[in-house]
């Protein structure tokens, strides 16, 4: 590697780069945004200590820091960017962009994922290749790599994959607080899959990969300081071009955090804060829930106005219009297939977020993760553990979840096996 200027995508932005001749010779590139970090020592190692693969593959990383960013930051983010510089392993391409004063405005891991996403595409060989995201907290199996590219390989129709994750047990004092939170992010897709949305896939910023090509159709990765992996990753499975790669793991931190407004490192610390753990979704929003998409039939074939449904889902739904929409829905379909789809183009992961939002504050408050955890073991038809721990629960939930298949759309379709 040598020190030089590189020719940058963003060229309104400010940086310093370790480049070396890069354009279009990788079948993959990981990017790690890079923001105060004094090492990344776990995760490079962990890249180098991979299991060898018949494949060009390099690293980018983009330390990156907004225009008003206290010294003391500017500092750690320097002093890495030093060490990084004569940081040479033999075993993988290495890049490091270093990328200062960025507006205020948009500063944040949302553009840092953008400018490192976009600069690995331009290094990519084709628009088959995959942007691999990975976070600076994390490590990965030893088949991370190899993993990535059989899934894609056996996966053609499929734009983006996501990463089995597990969070690593890194700090010992919030243990339970990373169980708790990790058992929630399980139980909120596991509970939606129960529900057959076709949208029921984790967005989570550090495990994701996605072909370059699909990755310019839509326009690129969003500027957002928080949230940008939920609303980049939901593009996908309103497409239906959304998969999974559950061969190989990605272990996150359980550090505290920050940097944003939520997320798994805020939600570190706001229960370290309050030495509490966190709450989730009732199970009974969800349950009730269920008895909107079992009259999916019904809403196609009926006028919307005329379906009776549990006056507190009526309520919600009269809050968001619901029999305009639907109305409006069934004029521009000629099958049911057409309008289920459409409805769930609607009715997408940001509606259920308000939906959830509606039922706990004004009729299922919150419950404890084991309540909520015992409900959706006895749904789903499994016999729940009582664990000695929340461990338990968890590496139980974990391996069911491993070996689980789900397949979006069709899987709403399979309940009405005689609609057309």
């Amino acid at each position: 590697m040598s020190l030089q200027h590189a020719k940058l995508i963003h060229k309104d932005l400010n940086g310093s780069c370790v480049f070396g001749e890069s354009t279009g010779q990788f079948d993959h590139m990981v990017i790690i945004p890079v923001y105060n970090e004094n090492s990344l020592n776990e995760t490079l190692y962990s890249l180098i200590n991979m299991d060898d693969v018949l494949l060009s593959w390099g690293v980018l990383l983009l330390i990156n820091q907004g225009k008003e960013v206290s010294d003391k930051i500017q500092k750690t983010n320097l002093n890495l960017f030093e060490k990084l510089k004569a940081f040479a392993p033999a075993k993988i391409e290495l890049f490091i962009l270093y990328i200062t004063d960025i507006p205020t405005k948009i500063a944040g891991v949302g553009i840092a994922r953008k400018i490192a996403m976009e600069q690995a595409g331009y290094m990519l060989k084709n628009d088959q290749a995959a942007i691999i995201n990975l976070d600076a907290d994390c490590t990965v199996s030893s088949n991370y790599l190899s993993a990535i590219d059989k899934s894609l390989r056996r996966q053609p129709d499929i734009d983006l994959i996501n990463i089995f994750f597990e969070h690593r047990m890194t700090y010992p004092e919030y243990t339970d607080y990373i169980i708790a939170y990790e058992l929630h992010l399980r139980y909120f897709i596991g509970i939606q899959r129960w529900l057959k949305l076709p949208f029921a896939y984790h967005t989570v910023g550090s495990s994701f990969a996605v072909r370059r090509g699909a990755y310019n159709q839509i326009g690129g990765m969003n500027k957002r300081k928080a949230g940008e992996d939920f609303y980049f990753i939901q593009k996908y499975a309103k497409k239906g071009t959304i998969g999974e790669c559950n061969e190989c793991t990605v272990y996150p931190s359980n550090r505290k955090s920050d940097r944003v407004p939520f997320g798994t490192g805020r939600a570190i610390l706001e229960m370290s804060d309050k030495k509490n753990i966190l709450n989730t979704y009732n199970i009974e929003s969800f349950v009730l829930l269920k008895e909107f998409i079992s009259k999916l039939q019904e809403f196609y074939t009926q006028d919307a106005g005329d379906i009776i449904m549990d006056q507190r889902m009526t309520e919600f739904f009269r809050s968001v219009n619901y029999i305009d929409k639907i109305r409006l829905i069934k004029s521009n379909v000629k099958s049911f297939r057409s309008f289920a789809k459409a409805i769930f183009q609607w009715f997408d992961a940001f509606m259920l977020m308000k939906y959830t939002h509606f039922m706990r504050d004004n009729h299922f408050s919150n419950i404890s993760i084991h309540e909520a955890m015992e409900g959706y073991y006895s749904l789903s038809g499994w016999s729940y553990i009582q664990p000695n721990s929340s461990l338990d629960l968890l590496s139980d939930l974990r391996k069911r979840n491993r070996v689980e298949k789900y397949n979006g759309i069709s899987e709403v379709l399979a309940l009405f096996p005689n609609s057309q």
